[in-house]
């Protein structure tokens, strides 16, 4: 169906054909000829040289439109020199337009990653110059450095005690850090708000989160300065500000080499040696060289194809974009097809962006053929490391992402790093040492240049250079040796004191739970033990304080404690309460027993607090596991919980719901990147990660889950602009009776008599969350009774149908009975019900099969076609069609034509037509009523009823378009050729009856040239019984000239001498008896003689009144007269008496001979 004005504009298209007459076809082929014309080849060119980069555009946006223009532009092969010419040509950066020009074999491909890289490393940079104050430090800056060193000028000061590797940039006005970089080094400090806006070269604004006083240590000099804090990722720079404090030995940038010189200092050695690995250090992703990845599946894998997730309306063009840029860096490609598939689900950033995510775990990674390569243990890691006095830590920027598939991808960073010294690898982290600095330097320089040499690529902010202490592997490694890391450990050593007796109970199930390591542990407790009966009065005491600080020193002892072993069984153990999150991470021993090998703890956020149970508990698997990722990434583990319905959500072998919410899918996809089975256990055996979420530590800045809080991106921030706003919802909600008990239990857990109270939201219980003080259904916002109304009104906007309404709510809002309330809203709205489709036909209700012939016709009336209007006439039992050429479709000339039809074939029973006028009409109705046929009219506008009449014009139509399209059937009339078509249809058997309609009607079949090809059994026998007759000899002939005696009927002699004159027949004669006498007879009355002509008598004529004669001058056969006399054409001038031959002996009549008496 189109709306009126495409319908309006359809009739002007097609006009002065009526739409109703035009195929569909050629309708769609005119819609599209006019409202999207085929482009023109030279304007498409035109409009892709024309297209340069605008300003703000990233260079991935701009590739991606470059790829949309040349859609019709007709390149073919050369498409991707086309695409690499424009680039190069449209770039707006000169500085990377001539990088390109200086490649040779440029190929798009490779463009493509220069120019992406050479953006990012420019827009991580910070500019906002001062041009007075910028002027003498940028000509000493240009003066200082060679001209064939380009590489950034790094610094390492120490920054609070800690070593920060620093990008000198004297176009940077302050000093600032990432916030990424600010949360690794100083997690627990806190910012102050900053009193300035910085903005970047181009003029794009930069706000600071905040502002931090550092105490800053370089080179004997130490100074207390600002760090800027900035969302914007990038390297830490070291601005004018702390140039004008702290002084550089501009001597030594100046003598800047590629090889470290003697007599400079460590630091100055390390800056030397990250220098020369700068390409190392390069924003962007790097390609493993010389070593590529394999993924082998399972034998007799079957593919797996999963349809994709939903995209909400609200982040489609995001979607669309991030995708053209990973095409265009190389990233992704597309494919025509393929047996494989796995749903994908966007993530929103806080830039506002997304990032694409796979959700694996539902399809190849349960049929991966996962080759076990032993990994390094911690005491095999130390042995190396031993002796170190310094450390340093590289750690590599998406390691697997830039490793190309197809060979051994596990044993990859081995192979890059065999034959280096002081160095140890666990999966993607790189730690170096030596016995002294200069062995060290040495072993990092040989660790870099082999990471350049491979195409790698490390992500300087996390990087740690010459450390006398590094955390690796959840321990710290100094030169004194291997330790506990204490991080692992505070959640118990600052665990604050039970508040209550709940609390308590919380705390002594978590000691209680690793008693059998615990001698004496009764003893221990007893202070606290004794605050537990009921109706004990509360009361905390220097001894309770002291034992509960001893219970954990014990807990934290090696008693309990083990050390992390790659190769034992880990368990994390997740649980959440209503105000904190807890986790354990402990190794399964041969005995079966748990040991612990870390602990975390922290409070919820204010925000958190409001979250469902489900999301706290997920929460608090999902903290868990970036809390110790370091441990369990690359490793199977089991994740330990008590609530029973994230086993069956979070399986590995389960795909997450569709309708779970987004931040549900979210942790999901998290998750789905470890290689974990997850186990329920109940709270009572859970008591090690419920004691530490029920006396959780204060939580700071860094320890909530990033992105925990982007759901308003994909649900509420879908209803702005709507007349119900996300306010609304929230008010209504906690007004409503039912959703407000929903909503309480939702957050605090369902219990009996919810599940018959509230069936229909029990039943889905394990899928809603809260959000903003709404409940929400996945991405849906369950809309309050009081809203639902306004609701369907906003969905009835567009009047889009039934189906469109349910999917555009199903990615917007739900409440029971949603479904059945839009289908009635569409039913009862009179202006959806005015432009319906016509509804579905009903089954075929067959005509009655007639009992005889010519019982019931069908008569139509087809055209003007061809010029022509046509009578068609149908018998329903035979089939057979009767077809009249009208000069006029009147009601007395159809009464003519089917007066004469009638005479020929009798008067039917019944006559079936449509309403057409001349069928309707008095003068027709008198005609049937006077005939006793009864008339049966089709309903208008339904010419199936008719079908018969209707589909024999279709079929004389085509039939006789056909036969005008052939050039040989030209020089036939409209009338042959329809004499043509009727002949040959009424020959052929009919697809209904089986038979011909011939056969029915007339009981025979048409006699047509088809039957010459037929042997005739009939002339056979004819022609064998003439031999038969003729006793098997050969047929007499005669010649010209011949003398014959030829048969003569006159009198008693039987036969005359004559000669043969001409031949009339196969054995037929004319034969000259006289003179100008000439006598026709048969082969079989002539005889062959050789008595002369002359000796022949004549006698006189006989009268043979039955006998033709034949004309002497002609011997065509004409009619003669009743003599068997020819008479010549000239008659002679005397009398010639004529001879005239009986047929019959003349007979002797006698008088009888009788008895006289």
């Amino acid at each position: 169906a189109i709306g009126g004005r495409a319908y309006a504009l359809l009739r002007s298209l097609t006009a002065p054909v009526k739409p109703a007459d035009v195929s569909f076809d050629n309708i769609v082929k005119t819609m599209q000829d006019h409202l999207a014309p085929k482009p023109l080849l030279i304007a498409e060119r035109f409009r892709f040289h024309k297209r340069n980069q605008n300003e703000g555009e990233s260079i991935a946006a701009y590739i991606a439109e470059l790829k949309k223009l040349s859609e019709h532009c007709q390149f073919g092969d050369g498409l991707n020199d086309a695409l690499r010419d424009r680039l190069v040509c449209g770039i707006l950066q000169e500085s990377i337009q001539k990088r390109l020009l200086t490649e040779a074999d440029l190929t798009f491909k490779r463009a493509v990653e220069i120019a992406v890289a050479m953006e990012t490393a420019v827009r991580d940079a910070v500019a906002n110059s001062d041009e007075e104050s910028d002027t003498g430090l940028a000509n000493l800056e240009i003066y200082s450095l060679q001209s064939d060193l380009k590489q950034a000028i790094w610094l390492t000061p120490q920054i609070n005690g800690k070593i920060i590797r620093m990008e000198l940039d004297t176009g940077s006005a302050v000093s600032v850090m990432s916030q990424n970089e600010f949360e690794r080094n100083f997690e627990n400090a806190k910012l102050k708000p900053s009193p300035v806006k910085l903005k970047t070269y181009t003029g794009e604004p930069i706000l600071p989160i905040g502002v931090m006083p550092v105490t800053v240590e370089y080179n004997d000099q130490c100074s207390k300065l600002d760090l800027y804090i900035v969302q914007t990722e990038g390297p830490a720079l070291w601005g004018r500000d702390w140039l004008r404090k702290l002084r550089l030995d501009w001597k030594s940038i100046k003598s800047l080499q590629v090889t470290v010189p003697d007599g400079l200092s460590t630091q100055r050695k390390l800056e030397k040696v990250l220098d020369c690995a700068a390409k190392v250090f390069q924003p962007g992703m790097g390609t493993l060289k010389h070593i590529k990845g394999k993924i082998t599946l399972k034998e007799d894998t079957v593919p797996k194809f999963h349809k994709a997730c939903p995209v909400p309306y609200a982040i489609r063009q995001k979607v669309e974009i991030e995708l053209d840029r990973l095409e265009a860096e190389g990233i992704l490609f597309k494919v025509d097809w393929s047996p494989w598939a796995t749903p994908v689900v966007p993530v929103s950033k806080k830039d506002g962006s997304v990032r694409l995510c796979g959700d694996f775990k539902v399809s190849v990674n349960p049929e991966l053929h996962v080759e076990q390569y032993p990994l390094p243990r911690i005491e095999d890691i130390f042995a190396t490391l031993s002796g170190g006095r310094h450390f340093s830590k590289i750690d590599l920027a998406e390691a697997y992402l830039q490793m190309e598939m197809e060979e051994d991808s596990k044993r990859a960073m081995d192979q890059v790093l065999q034959g280096c010294p002081g160095t140890q690898c666990y999966l993607d982290d790189i730690i170096v040492t030596g016995e002294n600095d200069s062995i060290h330097l040495e072993n990092l320089a040989r660790v870099l240049k082999r990471l350049g040499d491979y195409g790698l690529r490390a992500r300087c902010d996390k990087c740690e250079f010459f450390k006398s202490n590094i955390t690796y592997c959840g321990h710290q490694i100094d030169a004194n040796g291997l330790h506990k890391c204490p991080d692992k450990l505070r959640a118990i050593a600052e665990a604050p004191p039970p508040k209550d007796v709940s609390q308590l109970r919380s705390f002594l199930g978590f000691v209680n739970y690793y008693n059998r390591f615990l001698p004496n542990l009764a003893t221990v407790l007893y202070p606290l033990n004794a605050l537990l009966p009921a109706g004990k009065k509360w009361m905390w005491t220097k001894q309770c304080a002291e034992a509960f600080q001893e219970a954990k020193r014990l807990v934290m002892s090696d008693t309990v404690l083990t050390h992390f072993d790659p190769r034992k069984p880990m368990k994390l153990a997740c649980d959440a309460s209503p105000y904190g999150i807890g986790v354990v991470l402990s190794h399964v021993m041969s005995d079966g027993t748990e040991r612990p090998i870390a602990f975390a703890s922290r409070s919820l956020s204010t925000a958190e607090k409001n979250y469902a149970q489900i999301d706290r508990e997920v929460l608090s698997l999902v903290w868990g596991v970036k809390r110790f990722n370091q441990y369990l990434y690359g490793n199977e583990f089991t994740l330990v919980t008590d609530h029973q319905p994230l086993v069956s959500i979070f399986s590995p072998q389960k795909r997450v719901p569709l309708t779970a919410a987004a931040r549900m899918q979210r942790w999901a996809l998290f998750l789905g990147g470890h290689r974990y089975q997850i186990e329920f256990k109940r709270t009572n055996r859970h008591a090690n990660a419920d004691g530490l979420s029920r006396l959780p530590l204060d939580l700071t800045s860094t320890e909530s889950v990033k992105e925990s809080l982007p759901l308003d991106v994909f649900t509420l921030a879908q209803l702005e602009g709507s007349p119900v706003t996300a306010e609304m919802v929230q008010r209504e909600t906690r007004k409503d009776p039912t959703l407000s008990q929903v909503y309480a239990a939702t957050r605090n857990g369902w219990n009996a008599e919810a599940k018959s109270r509230f069936a229909q939201y029990y039943q889905r219980r394990d899928e809603l969350t809260l959000d903003g003080g709404c409940i929400m259904w996945g991405l849906r916002v369950i809309i309050p009774p009081k809203l639902q109304t306004r609701v369907l009104e906003e969905l009835q906007v567009g009047h889009l149908g039934v189906v469109k309404m349910k999917s555009l709510a199903r990615s917007f809002v739900w409440w029971p009975g949603i479904d059945q309330q839009i289908e009635q809203l569409a039913v009862h709205c009179s202006g959806c019900q005015h432009v319906q489709k016509m509804p579905k036909a009903a089954p075929l209700h067959p005509w009655e099969w007639p009992a005889l012939p010519w019982q019931r016709i069908h008569v139509d009336s087809a055209g003007p076609f061809m010029g022509t209007t046509f009578l068609v006439v149908v018998d329903a039992c035979t089939k057979w069609p009767e077809v009249f050429s009208m000069t006029s479709t009147t009601a007395s000339q159809t009464v003519t034509v089917l007066r004469e039809l009638f005479a020929r074939t009798g008067v039917p029973e019944q006559l079936v037509s449509d309403n057409g006028p001349q069928f309707v009409s008095a003068e027709f109705q008198v005609f049937l009523k006077n005939n006793g046929i009864k008339h049966v009219t089709s309903a208008p506008y339904h010419p199936a009823t008719n079908g018969l009449a209707e589909r024999f014009v279709q079929s004389l139509k085509n039939a006789l378009r056909a036969m005008t399209n052939l050039r040989k059937n030209e020089k036939f009339t409209l009338n042959q050729k329809l004499q043509n078509f009727l002949f040959a249809y009424r020959n052929a058997a009919h697809s209904t009856t089986n038979r011909t309609p011939a056969m029915l009607f007339l009981g025979r079949p048409l006699c047509s040239r088809l039957d010459l090809l037929k042997p005739n059994l009939k002339r056979t026998v004819q022609d064998k019984q003439l031999k038969q007759s003729q006793g098997g000899g050969k047929t007499r002939e005669l010649e010209v000239g011949d003398s014959v005696l030829a048969r003569d009927y006159r009198g008693d002699h039987k036969w005359m001498p004559a000669r043969i004159k001409e031949r009339t027949g196969p054995l037929s004669y004319t034969v000259e008896v006289a003179p100008d006498i000439l006598w026709r007879r048969h082969i079989d009355q002539l005889r062959s003689s050789n008595a002369p002509l002359e000796s022949v008598p004549v006698s006189a004529p006989v009268s043979v009144p039955s006998t033709p004669a034949v004309s002497a001058t002609n011997g065509s056969d004409m009619a003669l007269p009743p003599e068997d006399t020819v008479t010549p054409c000239k008659a002679p001038q005397s009398p010639v008496p004529t001879c005239e031959e009986k047929r019959y002996p003349t007979r002797i009549r006698k008088p009888p001979n009788r008895l006289v008496i």
